[in-house]
């Protein structure tokens, strides 16, 4: 996660340090459970694939095939 959040957010801005500074302290409430590989799945299945890409630009389909390659690491993200 640390490796991702550095290449991510490489730019020195306000925003960005609030979001680091948001993503370093876990959230824990008492009925936190693991997603599940298949949780994963049906959630990106899901997806409308006719939709253009979102605010990240990232289209359904890159999902999709990253959780085909890699979905233990997919599920564990």
């Amino acid at each position: 996660m640390n490796v991702m959040r550095d290449h991510l957010f490489t730019e020195d801005t306000l925003h960005h340090k609030n979001i680091m500074r948001t993503i370093e302290k876990p959230i824990c409430t008492s009925d936190d459970l693991e997603f599940t590989r298949e949780e994963i799945e049906h959630t990106i299945e899901s997806f409308n694939h006719k939709e253009v890409p979102g605010i990240n630009g990232n289209k359904c389909g890159i999902y999709l095939r990253t959780f085909n390659t890699l979905p233990r690491l997919v599920t564990v993200i």
